[in-house]
């Protein structure tokens, strides 16, 4: 954890730690007061919404979701116009009620109302408060209700309250004769009254600032390192901001597959063809090239995709589009690909 932000031998009443996007465990509470939003999991752990709140699988969202029906970005709730709403983003599809919405429109959502990712998934999202949102500490220990902090002012105890301004938050103890202020901003987590609490800001200028943005395929760059052999494959995949790097021998397979789906785009590309016509390779030569059935090699695309889907979690990027699937044939969907065998550009 980061460095105390202030504190002394002596007084320790008010520690400043990490800064999350979101808690960064599962909140257990014994109940929630009737302030806010709220959704309980029916794997028992609550979720204390903001005024736009996203799920899904990726580390960005404010909810990551481990189910493997879950999307990259798959939901959005958020508070308009005095209700909450909605939104699915996803490819798989959400639930309300048992009724699958239409994907990117806006669906009111209420107390008692529950959510599914599937119509027969096992884990259900119950909105248990549908009250407008508001800023909270949240306990990172079990069983330990939250902190709905009223402005002004909130007191906690005899020596320690939290005032709201024009900056915002900021809490307030007194120990030992010594009075301390200290701001605290949206997603730290402070060490206060023996206890963790998270910070939760509920103002709506906060609720673009964690939206996960759609971005295109186009943006990645696909560079693969072949040895001389070709016994070995590495793949590098690189946005504007990071990278990740796809190798190991349980890969090969699958990488192999994507290197010749890369070779298939790169020379269609010197022909000339129209960025939608190139790469495109039917599964029969495919298999004939890899050696192997036409079944196993849709197996092989499958976990590939799946892999990528893991793999590839960089911020609004649908991973699952780099490999394209139509009727009987696949391709890599990409124009900025580099294949080095050797040491050599091919």
């Amino acid at each position: 954890m980061n460095e105390l932000m202030s504190s002394t031998a002596e007084n320790k009443s008010t520690l400043f730690l990490k800064k999350y996007i979101s808690p960064p465990y599962h909140l257990f509470f014994s109940e929630i007061n009737e302030y806010g939003g709220a959704i309980r999991s029916s794997n028992g752990y609550w979720i204390c919404l903001r005024y736009f709140h996203t799920f899904g699988r990726s580390i960005n969202c404010h909810t990551t979701l481990i189910s493997p029906e879950s999307y990259h970005m798959h939901f959005t709730i958020f508070w308009e116009k005095e209700n909450w709403y909605i939104r699915d983003s996803s490819k798989q599809g959400t639930w309300l009620n048992k009724k699958r919405l239409i994907k990117e429109k806006p669906y009111p959502i209420k107390k008692t109302d529950v959510i599914t990712l599937s119509l027969n998934a096992e884990e259900q999202f119950v909105m248990t408060n549908d009250l407008p949102p508001c800023d909270i500490l949240i306990s990172l220990a079990p069983h330990i209700s939250p902190i709905y902090l009223k402005k002004p002012v909130t007191p906690l105890s005899e020596h320690c309250f939290f005032l709201y301004d024009k900056n915002g938050w900021s809490v307030n103890t007194s120990e030992n004769n010594q009075e301390k202020t200290h701001e605290i901003h949206d997603g730290e987590i402070i060490e206060l009254l023996s206890n963790h609490y998270y910070l939760q800001y509920a103002q709506e200028k906060y609720a673009q600032e964690r939206h996960v943005t759609s971005r295109s395929i186009d943006e990645l760059t696909f560079c693969f390192y072949v040895s001389e052999d070709e016994e070995d494959t590495q793949l590098k995949i690189t946005d504007n901001e990071q990278s990740i790097t796809l190798k190991g021998e349980r890969l090969q397979n699958q990488l192999y597959l994507l290197l010749y789906l890369a070779r298939k785009s790169i020379a269609d590309n010197l022909q000339g063809y129209a960025q939608s016509h190139c790469g495109w390779c039917d599964l029969n030569s495919l298999s004939k090239a890899l050696g192997i059935k036409p079944n196993n090699t849709r197996i092989r695309i499958h976990r590939l995709r799946h892999r990528l889907c893991d793999a590839v979690n960089f911020s609004g990027i649908d991973a699952c589009q780099i490999l394209q699937i139509k009727d009987a044939s696949v391709r890599i969907v990409s124009s900025k690909i580099t294949i080095i065998k050797g040491g050599k550009i091919e």
